[in-house]
């Protein structure tokens, strides 16, 4: 068997993710990675091709149509018996155009942000409809374009902790430590890439509302939509305390992160329907999850009973929550502490080696 696996780009944990099923094919059969010039360097695969097609760069229709001449061309000169395309959201606008090309190669692709309404879900269903499996990380998606998609093999993967035992060996006063926090408050994190997505500002606009005593912010993670002016200027006119760094954290400075933040807080929009990364690292750190609850956040929150959920883009309520919860100690049950076991990354690799075993039996 072998695997021509295609990334577009090693950020935050595409690199680990892709490496990891990298490594599973490899101990038995063979995957070969194809990937932008860009990012070659980045990944730790044995086999590795090069891809210049740009669409990394800017995705114009004519470089979506090279891209896929070039992955076809690989696998053919490879013999890729799959062919799996890790970020299925990059080509959302095509709608699946051109994708008969590969009819003789098992098509699989990851889709990582969903949309389950708008014309972005009309595009997703008609890509699932033009590959052999549609990989989805939540139950939730994979139960819903099951049923709009009745003929297509659509699984759902859990999205797995790659560091579950690296997490694990940080002690929270030892992270705590390393980011200066104070041992006697709750520390909420709001962690990863400031996204627009993630609806910081219902947090941010709403601070007004929040009992301060007790409580102490973490912002940690690259720059992107939300500033690192922005979020300091909302908690200084609020007088709420928290630290604020906003730049590339190495892998062990996100771990310190999450194990220094007793509360992990997640104040995603609507437009956000998928699996969380700081979600599952909060879960196998044994952290509180607070997040919105709509979509597959809401449903991972309220069936695997690892927090609280607030309505979905609504400050005040979000405020309510943090204001009710930030004195109680937050217990795992059983049902808790068998999706934290879940989300080991040996069961994510086995998943998926079980869907290239029966596309190709």
């Amino acid at each position: 068997m072998k695997i021509l696996l295609v990334g577009l780009s090693s950020d935050g944990h595409r690199k680990q993710y892709l490496e990891y099923i990298a490594a599973v094919v490899n101990q038995q059969n063979q995957a070969v990675l194809l990937c932008p010039a860009a990012c070659a360097d980045d990944f730790n695969v044995p086999c590795k091709r090069v891809m210049r097609s740009g669409f990394e760069e800017k995705r114009t229709w004519k470089r979506y149509v090279q891209m896929l001449f070039q992955i076809r061309k690989a696998a053919s000169e490879e013999g890729a018996d799959i062919i799996h395309f890790l970020e299925a959201d990059e080509i959302y606008r095509y709608f699946g155009l051109g994708l008969g090309m590969f009819s003789k190669f098992r098509m699989v692709m990851t889709f990582h942000h969903l949309y389950t309404e708008n014309w972005r879900n009309l595009a997703i269903k008609s890509i699932m409809s033009k590959i052999d499996c549609s990989v989805v990380h939540t139950k939730m998606l994979a139960e819903f374009y099951s049923s709009q998609l009745k003929r297509s093999f659509i699984k759902q993967i859990e999205y797995p902790v790659f560091d579950y035992e690296e997490l694990l060996k940080i002690s929270p006063v030892t992270a705590k430590k390393e980011y200066s926090l104070p041992l006697d408050k709750k520390v909420i994190g709001l962690l990863g890439g400031t996204l627009r997505y993630k609806g910081y500002h219902f947090l941010l606009e709403n601070l007004q509302y929040l009992k301060r005593e007790g409580i102490y912010f973490l912002f940690a993670g690259n720059e992107r939509d939300y500033t690192h002016s922005q979020i300091e200027t909302a908690l200084k006119e609020n007088h709420v305390e928290g630290t604020v760094i906003l730049r590339r954290l190495t892998s062990y400075e996100f771990r310190c992160a999450i194990q220094a933040s007793d509360i992990i807080l997640l104040p995603y929009g609507r437009e956000f329907n998928g699996a969380s990364g700081p979600l599952a690292e909060g879960v196998c750190a044994g952290k509180t999850i607070i997040g919105s609850d709509h979509g597959s956040l809401g449903s991972l929150i309220r069936d695997n009973h690892i927090g609280y959920t607030f309505e979905t883009e609504n400050g005040q309520d979000l405020i309510r929550v943090l204001n009710q919860v930030k004195e109680k100690d937050f217990l795992y049950d059983k049902t808790a502490e068998e999706y934290r076991k879940s989300l080991q990354p040996e069961f994510f690799g086995e998943a998926y080696l079980k869907v290239y075993r029966k596309l190709l039996s």
